[in-house]
């Protein structure tokens, strides 16, 4: 490790190499290089390294570093160094300015201003999660390379505009990366060590194509050169749209870099030097004077990266004092001042002190470290970051620390460094577990046996003879199961203003709009004079249609064959919308639209003027209904009369129209007020898609990829909708009984590997209690908060929020099946608010991907409070029994309750059986369950 020093000054790189006879000795603190280092000078050529002729850096520096290595026994590794003056344009916030790099297309290594401070970034290919392309925090410095990224940002903290300064760095290709920082000007510096883990000496640090220093080539493609990374995240501080050319005065010549290490130190031995250890085994700071004069010190700052001080008051980044008087004097030879034991025990070895000295003036200190490093994210410090470590991440899980100093945000569980404690600082724990508890209980199924279920099956059979049920569970001892499918939609059904109704079987299929041209073809489906003067019509997955109508109430229909009859309406709310006004001040709907994406609805706003043509998504029925909290964005779809969506067009590419061979098929439909039927696959992508033909529209449409353009469809259409009914998706959802605040998990087609589950509600419609989730349910495992006993914790917070229920599985996953009833998770919906604005989200524990369903994908429906339907699923049964052995939730259950359950039991059980039950919670309990049935059985 070669990060002894703390620095003063290390500009003026190097006069040992003949290489650099002619350029000034600016840096002389980069000492160790050997003879024969050879450098690629700033402004040179690739014939600089070696005088190899190739212009591949790459392939150079790999050679050039073997060269090296073989000639004078060293292990490898590198030596970057750069003098500059940054303006203060350079240190502007939201900046990244090129300092130096080396690097390629998916390697290398670069210094950077960023935020104006002192950034080294690095990117390899060789990865163990290669699929994401950036450091996850850079700003708290990433030091793995789980990301196949890592950051590192000097504790030096941000530069001063005007002063020089020299910042370098060195690679010992044994995981330790060594940078400093010195100002020439106020003569600080800061020289601090970092341990990248998952690196080996065969990780190709040097990139493969460029060396830039100070300027971007114009015609640069960046890539990843220099650790740069081109995600689809622009807003991280090391993406490629953010780099940018040095604006201040850069010194080229001393823009040097080696393929080997050197040792940092001080260069300018006429300042005092003082040294501070930082005692990692005790946390111990201890300031020591080695110079031949005593010094006199009247102020200090010790200040950390990510890691920090306690002092008694908590974990900070910083802690000091001063005093014109004088603090204390260090004595000559050796004198020293412990501060205390309180550096706080982190993986951050990145220390730095500002010491003033009898006048005021800035003394240099080195920051030595002595005792054993800690590894990330071992909490516990037990030497891997293993089950112990789970408790830590588990206690602030689901909080905001953005607040916090660094060292702080650590302690409270975010390794992630973005401010909170979330799911990404479970998913980067999970990645970085010990091998042995990454397959502790990994994939926990459904855990009841298979006897049990048939026991429980055939004691329902019993009771009722319900021979076929039997048959069922025998089908689902056999493993069958159910696989749903996303049903096409049928037919569209287009309105004009006299309220007369075309169906066409489609967008391609059969009679359809495009042979059609709307009114010139189709099945006429009837003709109701009062829907000429609704704004809009839509279609949800649950068969409802709703409608916005000529003074911008919204009314439904219980079906899509209702509506057509005009029988069963209802009004949902009045005049929300406004009545429908082409003139100044505009009001009402362009359309409204049930959206394929959220599962929630969509409008486009008629007015007022400010937000014509604008998109409002709604997160559920209740919000659009009542034109509650939309998230609005500005699109420009004004003029756009009729709003629908289809599941997918379905043309084969390579006719015309629609969707030409260069576009995708359509997803949003629309009609312009010229009567133009235009489709697009995302409606909130900003850009111009594609008209028929497949050549880039020359139009104004918004929205990605628009694949669709026709004209001829006549202004005169007034609505339309697709018919989305049975429409299903393919993964597990929400059910919500706004009466008795029951919510519980429905399964989805196929079988999930699950182990992280999270639902969100923005406006705070979860009660503080009732959440017993899938460890509470008796059908999962719940856990401690412990490996000791592997299951589902759930957040801490739960207790206390009313905006998030969140619970994780670190040491394994459960497999919820594909067949089976739905899993009760508990009464926390609050009833009174009923704003149904629930977000439900789950992690596939083999990915880590995550699924976020919200809107039509979360069934609100009020149940009908059934005789000893304790979990409200519609039946009594013997799920019911158990929420009665548990004592019930929200209200506690006793006596009576049972005999009524007794009373009903079995009432709705076919349905029960038929889906399937639930695999087995508690032997005893279903035991004692089926020897009920039979006793019910016999006696009646």
């Amino acid at each position: 490790m070669r990060y002894r020093l703390s620095l003063k000054q290390f500009f003026a790189l190097l006069t040992c190499c003949s290489v650099f006879s002619g350029h000034s000795a600016h840096a002389d603190n980069l000492t160790s290089l050997s003879s024969s280092a050879s450098s690629l000078l700033s402004q040179g050529t690739p014939s600089d390294v070696l005088n190899h002729p190739s212009f591949d850096y790459g392939i150079n520096g790999r050679e050039l570093r073997d060269d090296i290595d073989g000639a004078n026994g060293v292990t490898g590794g590198w030596t970057m160094n750069a003098t500059f003056t940054p303006t203060a344009a350079d240190l502007e916030v939201g900046q990244t300015r090129l300092i130096m790099e080396i690097g390629g297309t998916v390697n290398g290594t670069g210094l950077w201003l960023v935020d104006g401070i002192a950034t080294l970034a690095l990117k390899s290919s060789i990865t163990p999660n290669p699929s994401v392309a950036a450091p996850t925090s850079f700003i708290a410095n990433d030091l793995d390379l789980t990301d196949s990224a890592a950051a590192i940002y000097s504790s030096f903290g941000k530069l001063t505009a005007g002063n020089e300064v020299t910042v370098a760095a060195t690679w010992d290709a044994n995981q330790t990366f060594t940078m400093a920082v010195q100002d020439s000007v106020i003569q600080r510096g800061v020289l601090q060590t970092a341990n990248v883990t998952g690196t080996s000496n065969s990780y190709n640090w040097y990139g493969n194509s460029t060396f830039m220093e100070g300027e971007i080539p114009a015609t640069a493609v960046l890539g990843n050169y220099g650790g740069l990374n081109n995600g689809a995240d622009p807003t991280n501080p090391l993406h490629e749209s953010r780099a940018q050319n040095f604006a201040g005065f850069f010194n080229g010549p001393e823009t040097l870099f080696w393929n080997e290490p050197a040792t940092l130190t001080l260069a300018d031995p006429a300042k005092p030097v003082l040294t501070i250890n930082v005692n990692r085994d005790t946390g111990a700071v201890t300031l020591t004077n080695p110079t031949s004069s005593p010094v006199t010190v009247n102020g200090y700052a010790l200040i950390g990266g990510r890691g920090g001080f306690d002092v008694g008051s908590g974990p900070q980044k910083q802690v000091g004092d001063a005093n014109p008087a004088g603090l204390f004097t260090l004595a000559a030879s050796g004198g020293s001042h412990n501060f205390g034991n309180i550096w706080v025990k982190s993986p951050f070895s990145d220390v730095s002190a500002q010491i003033d000295g009898a006048a005021g003036d800035p003394v240099n200190a080195l920051v030595t470290y002595t005792g054993g490093e800690y590894l990330f994210a071992d909490f516990d410090f037990s030497g891997s970051v293993d089950a112990g470590d789970w408790p830590a991440i588990l206690a602030g899980m689901i909080t905001d620390v953005s607040g916090a100093d660094g060292i702080a945000k650590y302690l409270a569980g975010d390794i992630s460094g973005d401010g909170r404690v979330d799911r990404a600082d479970f998913r980067l724990y999970k990645n970085m577990l010990a091998p042995a508890d990454q397959a502790a209980l990994f994939g926990v199924p459904e855990p009841a046996s298979l006897t049990l279920l048939a026991l429980v099956g055939v004691s329902v059979s019993m009771i009722r003879g319900r021979t076929r049920g039997i048959a069922l569970i025998v089908a689902g001892l056999a493993g069958l199961t159910a696989t749903a499918q996303s049903a096409s939609a049928a037919d569209i059904y287009f309105v004009n203003n006299a309220g007369e109704i075309r169906s066409f079987t489609g967008i391609t299929a059969g009679t359809n709009p495009v042979d059609g041209k709307a009114f010139a073809g189709g099945t006429l489906a009837g003709s109701i004079a009062a829907y000429g003067g609704y704004q809009d019509f839509t279609n949800v997955p649950d068969g409802r249609v709703f409608g916005v109508n000529s003074t911008g109430g919204v009314d439904a229909w219980p079906s899509i064959s209702a509506w057509l009859a005009n029988t069963g309406m209802t009004s949902l709310s009045t005049g929300v919308y406004g009545a429908e006004a082409t003139t100044s001040p505009r009001s009402g709907l362009h359309g409204a639209s049930f959206d394929g994406q959220t599962g929630g609805l969509y409008a486009v706003y008629e007015g007022p003027d400010a937000r014509e043509g604008d998109l409002g998504q709604y997160a559920s029925l209740n919000s659009f209904a009542n034109d509650l909290n939309p998230a609005v964005t500005p699109a420009g779809y004004n003029g756009n009369i009729v709003n629908f969506y289809y599941p997918d067009e379905d043309a084969p590419a390579g006719v015309i129209p629609p969707n030409p061979a260069a576009a995708p098929g359509s997803n949003y439909f629309s009609i312009t007020g010229g009567g133009q039927l235009e489709g697009w696959q995302d409606l909130f992508t900003p850009g111009q898609g594609f008209v028929a033909g497949g050549a880039p529209g020359a139009g104004g449409g918004m929205g990605g990829n628009r694949s669709y353009q026709l004209p001829g469809f006549g202004a005169n259409v007034t609505s339309a909708f697709a018919d989305v009914t049975g429409l299903t998706f393919a993964d597990m959802t929400l059910r919500v009984d706004t009466r008795t605040g029951q919510v519980s998990l429905r399964r989805g087609p196929d079988a999930r590997d699950v182990d992280f589950i999270q639902i969100e509600s923005p406006g705070g419609s979860l009660l503080t209690t009732g959440y017993t989730g899938l460890g509470g349910s008796g059908l999962f495992p719940a856990g401690d908060g412990t490996a000791t006993s592997a299951g589902w914790d759930q957040a801490p917070t739960n207790s206390t929020s009313t905006n998030v229920k969140a619970e994780l599985f670190a040491f394994g996953s459960s497999v919820i099946g594909s067949s089976g009833s739905e899993i009760p998770l508990g009464a926390f919906y609050d009833t009174a608010k009923d704003l149904q604005d629930l977000v439900f989200s789950f992690d596939v524990a083999a990915t880590g991907a995550t699924t976020t369903a919200a809107g039509f994908y979360i069934e609100y429906y009020e149940s009908a409070g059934a005789p000893g339907d304790f979990d409200s699923d519609g039946d009594a049964d013997g799920r019911d029994f158990l929420v009665w052995q548990r004592g019930g939730s929200p209200t506690p259950l006793g006596a009576s309750d049972l005999a009524s359950w007794r009373t009903n039991f079995g009432t709705g059980a076919l349905t029960a059986v038929r889906a399937i039950p639930e695999p087995g919670t508690c032997v005893l309990a279903l035991l004692s369950l089926a020897g009920f049935a039979v006793r019910q059985r016999r006696g009646s």
